[in-house]
Order: C-alpha cells, then sequence, then structure tokens
C-alpha cells in the first residue's frame, strides 16, 4: 500500500509539471504573439501540407524542401521588425536565389 500511494504522490506532481510545458507561447509577449500570428497564417499552413504530403508520399515524388520551416522564419521576421524587435541572433541567412 505505501507503494502504491508514493507512485500517486509522484504522478500527482509530475502530471501538471508536464501539462505546464504544453500551454504554446505567451501571448503576452511580442515573440508570443508573432509566433502565434504566423502559425495561424494560411500561406504557412498550405507550406506545412505542402511538405507533409512530400515527406508522406515517400521518394519519387515531390522532395519536402524544408519550405515551411523558411518561410516561418521569414514571416516572424517579419513580425517582429514591425513590431519593433529584432529577431534573434545577430547574422541573417544568406538568401539564395
Amino acid at each position: 500500500m505505501n507503494r502504491f500511494r508514493r507512485i500517486l504522490l509522484v504522478a500527482g506532481w509530475l502530471v501538471p509539471l508536464g501539462l505546464t510545458g504544453c500551454s504554446g507561447p505567451a501571448l503576452d509577449t511580442p515573440e508570443g504573439q508573432c509566433e502565434s500570428t504566423v502559425e495561424q497564417d494560411p500561406t504557412v499552413k498550405a507550406a506545412e501540407n505542402r511538405d507533409l504530403w512530400a515527406k508522406v508520399r515517400g521518394p519519387g515524388y515531390d522532395v519536402a524542401d524544408g519550405g515551411a520551416a523558411a518561410l516561418k522564419r521569414q514571416k516572424m521576421t517579419e513580425c517582429l521588425r514591425t513590431r519593433g524587435v529584432s529577431p534573434p541572433g545577430g547574422v541573417q541567412r544568406l538568401q539564395q536565389y
């Protein structure tokens, strides 16, 4: 019986702690607001679906080029700049033409 109580006690603490990590971005910061905006952007969702289906189809079909990740970075940077916040890091990635 003592072992069962110990397991319940540990589980009682671990479950709420684990759920706090699932809360999503903090919307009171510019970064959180931009992240939420980018996640709901229809062009980002379409790019994510394109990449997902390219991965599901497997070799021989369209290759997942990571377009969704690059688009998310670009949209996040644009959003942060419009809010007057500089993006994280100091060096921008090279643009491939």
